[in-house]
């Protein structure tokens, strides 16, 4: 079936001829309507995907009324838009997002969290909301469909995040195998969701290791020289951490640039761990361990739950995704 794909766009009818059923049946199958045996609308949707149907946005939007486009927010509002271009994880996020709406027949558009959203759009995602996040507060008042990647308190969004008490413990129970015994945490000085998120772990984790927790956040995280002499400070302080677990990919290239400028060895004197994984901190100097977040996941989840809300007046539902470490020279004893 797959070869039929080379005599141009798949139609509902080519789907319908395929399955042996009507089209009626074929539309009700894949946009969740109707009363058809779950066995039915499986075979369907599986018969679809085997011939690269893809529905027409442009149609679909005439029949419901919807635009067939999704927003997607990335950042908290405190944050300077154009840093965001600069981050791996927002970028995965935005990619997995962006396929997965295609599959699903939208459109994915990009906004600036603190714009005002008066584009008519069918739903909004807000990529790490701050507590009581403006734009996630103005979708529910609005009737509007939302998801986050972060968790969020609303009560009328679907979110997805990581598992940040599996995250932080795999990182201290690595540290400490590693020789470490004054891990500290620093992120960038925001509001996103999951710096408090892997605060609160780190805090509790310390305790149950001994530790005194120590963490920082840094003003102008994403000002490459603010973050590294922010970092120098730290490091240049008494009783300096030999380990830093950083929360952003900026600020983990200026921790080891600052523990070079005061002649500190990494991993010997300074073992770093990056939450996050990208090409900048792959392929730096000493190439820095990360936690793998699978972040185009985390996009395509964000998707999937709230296409679901749209088409099949879902109930917002939470996804946690699974993350795991990736030992490099920056942590390795």
């Amino acid at each position: 079936m797959a070869g039929e794909r080379g005599r141009g766009r798949v139609t509902l009818r080519d789907v319908a001829l395929a399955a042996n059923v009507s089209t009626t049946t074929v539309s009700d199958s894949l946009n969740g309507s109707g009363s058809l045996p779950e066995k039915t609308r499986q075979r369907v949707r599986k018969i679809a995907l085997e011939l690269g149907y893809r529905p027409s946005v442009a149609a679909r939007s005439l029949r419901n009324g919807r635009t067939g486009i999704l927003v997607i927010a990335m950042l908290p509002s405190d944050v300077d838009a154009e840093s965001l271009w600069h981050v791996d994880y927002f970028m995965r996020v935005m990619a997995g997002a962006a396929i997965e709406a295609n599959q699903r027949g939208f459109f994915l558009a990009v906004a600036p969290a603190a714009m005002q959203l008066d584009v008519a759009h069918d739903g909004l995602i807000a990529v790490d909301p701050a507590e009581g996040d403006p734009l996630v507060e103005s979708a529910r008042q609005r009737g509007t469909p939302a998801s986050t990647v972060g968790r969020t308190a609303s009560d009328a969004a679907s979110w997805v995040d990581n598992d940040w008490a599996g995250v932080v413990g795999d990182v201290l129970d690595h540290l400490e195998r590693g020789g470490a015994r004054r891990p500290m945490l620093i992120a960038p000085d925001s509001a996103a969701s999951y710096i408090g998120s892997v605060e609160r772990e780190f805090v509790s984790r310390c305790r149950r290791h001994g530790y005194a927790p120590r963490s920082a956040r840094i003003a102008g995280a994403f000002n490459p020289a603010a973050a590294r002499a922010a970092v120098r400070d730290i490091l240049d302080g008494p009783d300096r951490p030999d380990a830093l677990f950083v929360g952003l990919d900026q600020l983990a290239l200026a921790a080891e640039l600052a523990a070079t400028d005061l002649g500190l060895r990494v991993p010997e004197d300074l073992m770093l761990v990056n939450l996050g994984d990208g090409a900048a901190v792959a392929l730096a100097p000493v190439p820095i361990s990360v936690v793998e977040l699978h972040a185009e996941e985390m996009g395509r989840a964000a998707v999937r739950m709230l296409v679901d809300q749209i088409e099949q007046n879902a109930e917002p539902r939470h996804e946690v995704v699974p993350a795991h470490l990736v030992v490099r020279a920056s942590s390795r004893g």
